[in-house]
C-alpha cells in the first residue's frame, strides 16, 4: 500500500526486462514486501496463540469451578445452568481447536486463515449465546474474563485482515500469476505457430502429391491402354445396345401372345409358360429346348374374340421356327461376344490402374480438407496476449513505480 502511495507522486521510472528474466526481477523488486508482511503476520499470529492459551487456562477453571452458595440454589436452577456450563465448555475447547494460528505466513495460508477463523467465531457466537447467558447467571466471574479474551482473539484476527487486505501482497501475487498466466500462453502460442509450420509443410507435400498424381492421371488417359480399354469399352456398349434392341424385338413378337397362353394354361400348367406369361424375354433367352414351338402349336385360337385372335395369329406366323432358332443364335452369339468382352476388359490393366489413381487423389483432397482445417481452427486461437500484457504492465507500474519495456 505505501509504495502505491508513493508511487502516485513520483514519476515512474522505465526498465527493459526480457520476459523469460521477469519472474527473477519480479521475487527481487517484491522480497521487502512478503518480508513486511510476514513479520506482520508473525507477531499477529503470536499474539492470537497468546490469548488462545490464556482462553484454554480460563476454560479449565470454568470447568472446574464450584457453584457459589450452592445450597441457597434451586437444585432444579443448578441442574439448568451445569448442563448450559458443560455445553458451553465443550463448544469453547473446539473453538480453541479451530482458532491455532499456522506456522506459515503465506499470504494464502494467511489469507484463508483469516477468514476462515472469523467465519468461526460468528458461528460460535450464534450457537453459544443461551449457554453463555446461562453459564454467567452462576459463573459470572469465570465468564466475564473468557468473553474478554474471545474479545481479544476476534481483534486479532481482524488485524491479520486488515494487514491483508491494506498489503501490496495481493497485488504482487496478481503479478506472479499474470507473468505464469502470460509466460504460459507464449508457450501456447509457441507451440500453435511450430505446428501451424508442420501443417502448412504437410499441405504443401500433400498438394505438390496431388497435382502430380492428377498430372499422371491425365497422362494415362491418353496412353495406349487407356485407348485400347476405350476401344473395348465402346464395343462392349454397341455389344450390350444390340442386345437391346433384340430383346425388344423379342417382346415385340411375343407380348401379343399372352391372352393365347392364358388360354392354354387352362390346359397347359407347364413351367415354361408360365415363365412366358409373366416375363416372355426372359423366358425365351432361358428356353434352351426351345419349348416355345410346341406350345405355339398347341394355342386355341378359337375361344378368341376376332381383333385379339387376329393379332394372335398374325404373331404365330411372324414366329417361324427359322426366326426362333435366328434370334436364340443372336443371343447366344451376343452374349458370348460380351463374355469375352468382358474377360478382355477385367484383365486390361487400365481399369484397375485407374482406379487407384482416382482413389488416391480421393483420399489426397481429403487430406488436404483435414489438414486446412486443422490450420484454420489454431488460427482461430486468441491468446490475448496484448491484454495480458498492458495488465501486466499496468499493476508493475502501481506497485513498483517502474514502467517495464518487457522485451
Amino acid at each position: 500500500m505505501i509504495n502505491r502511495i508513493i508511487s502516485l507522486f513520483s514519476s515512474p521510472k522505465t526498465e527493459k526486462v526480457h520476459l523469460y528474466e521477469l519472474k527473477g526481477w519480479l521475487d527481487n523488486k517484491t522480497e521487502g514486501i512478503y518480508k513486511r508482511l510476514s513479520g506482520d503476520l508473525s507477531f499477529q499470529y503470536g499474539k492470537v496463540n497468546e490469548f488462545l492459551a490464556k482462553l484454554s487456562a480460563q476454560l479449565e477453571e470454568l470447568n472446574t469451578a464450584d457453584i457459589a452458595d450452592a445450597d441457597q440454589i434451586e437444585h432444579r436452577v443448578k441442574q439448568v445452568v451445569l448442563s448450559h456450563k458443560d455445553s458451553y465448555v465443550k463448544q469453547l475447547q473446539l473453538l480453541c481447536r479451530d482458532l491455532q494460528a499456522p506456522e506459515d505466513t503465506n499470504f494464502m495460508i494467511a489469507s484463508k486463515y483469516s477468514e476462515d477463523s472469523l467465519s468461526r467465531l460468528d458461528d460460535f457466537a450464534k450457537n453459544t449465546t443461551k449457554s453463555f447467558s446461562a453459564s454467567q447467571h452462576l459463573f459470572y466471574k469465570h465468564t466475564e474474563p473468557i468473553a474478554k479474551s474471545i474479545a481479544s482473539v476476534d481483534k486479532h484476527l481482524n488485524d491479520i485482515k486488515i494487514r491483508i487486505d491494506e498489503s501490496d501482497v495481493a497485488l504482487a501475487k496478481e503479478i506472479h500469476d499474470s507473468v505464469d498466466d502470460l509466460q504460459n500462453a507464449l508457450k501456447k502460442q509457441d507451440s500453435v505457430t511450430e505446428q501451424k509450420s508442420e501443417f502448412n509443410s504437410r499441405l504443401r507435400e500433400e498438394k505438390l502429391k496431388l497435382d502430380n498424381l492428377k498430372a499422371e492421371l491425365t497422362a494415362f488417359a491418353d496412353s495406349e491402354d487407356a485407348k485400347v480399354y476405350m476401344a473395348l469399352c465402346e464395343k462392349r456398349k454397341h455389344l450390350f445396345a444390340k442386345n437391346k434392341q433384340l430383346e425388344d424385338d423379342v417382346y415385340q413378337l411375343l407380348s401379343p401372345l399372352e391372352r393365347g397362353f392364358r388360354k392354354e394354361q387352362n390346359s397347359n400348367t407347364s413351367d415354361t409358360l408360365t415363365q412366358y406369361i409373366n416375363d416372355p424375354v426372359k423366358a425365351f433367352k432361358q428356353d434352351v429346348n426351345k419349348e416355345i414351338i410346341p406350345i405355339l402349336a398347341k394355342l386355341k385360337l378359337h375361344d378368341l374374340k376376332d381383333a385379339i385372335y387376329s393379332k394372335v395369329e398374325r404373331a404365330i406366323e411372324t414366329l417361324s421356327v427359322e426366326k426362333i432358332n435366328q434370334m436364340r443364335l443372336e443371343f447366344i452369339s451376343l452374349a458370348d461376344e460380351i463374355t469375352s468382352l468382358n474377360s478382355e476388359i477385367e484383365t486390361n490393366t487400365f481399369s484397375s490402374k485407374n482406379a487407384k489413381m482416382i482413389s488416391e487423389i480421393s483420399k489426397l483432397e481429403e487430406n488436404l480438407k483435414t489438414i486446412s482445417t486443422e490450420i484454420d481452427a489454431l488460427g482461430e486461437i486468441d491468446f490475448d496476449l496484448d491484454e495480458k500484457m498492458e495488465i501486466l504492465k499496468s499493476n508493475l507500474r502501481e506497485l513498483t513505480n517502474i514502467t517495464i519495456d518487457i522485451i
